[in-house]
């Protein structure tokens, strides 16, 4: 009797990244993206696009720009969002090495990189306050931003 190849079951368990989530193929919402929006967009074009890391910044870059376009926050240059994004996954990967460790060092580690996920994804230029000239904008984006938009950067 031959073996018939029955299709190997695939859960949704197995899709899931250790502290960021399952990846997501677009950032959706009314609101600015935080750090594990960012990553989990991030993590579908890496591993399930087979991008590299460059290009799968890149492509997040592009997913994440229109949320600050549409409230007109003035942005930093392409190439240092591409580098923060870069940074960001450098960071995921030096707390993954150690994540089996249990002493303190480590879960501060990873505590502190879930918090960094859980804040805002700020590309917002250095002076963005002072080149917003329109009051309406700068209503708009205290809204929006809330009360990030001095603390961060940490």
């Amino acid at each position: 009797m031959a073996a018939v190849n029955a299709p190997v079951k695939h859960t949704r368990s197995k899709d899931e990244v250790w502290l960021i989530g399952f990846p997501l193929e677009s950032i959706t919402g009314a609101r600015l993206p935080s750090g594990r929006d960012v990553m989990r967009n991030f993590v579908f074009y890496y591993r399930s696009e087979k991008l590299t890391i460059n290009a799968s910044a890149n492509e997040v870059f592009a997913q994440v720009m229109p949320f600050w376009e549409k409230l007109r926050i003035p942005t930093r240059q392409k190439h240092h969002v591409v580098q923060k994004i870069k940074q960001l996954y450098d960071e995921y990967s030096g707390v993954m090495k150690h994540r089996s460790r249990s002493n303190a060092t480590d879960r501060l580690n990873q505590e502190k990189y879930t918090n960094k996920l859980d804040a805002l994804f700020d590309i917002s230029h250095a002076r963005a306050e002072q080149m917003i000239k329109n009051d309406e904008d700068r209503i708009s984006k205290t809204a929006a931003y809330g009360t990030c938009w001095i603390n961060s950067l940490n």
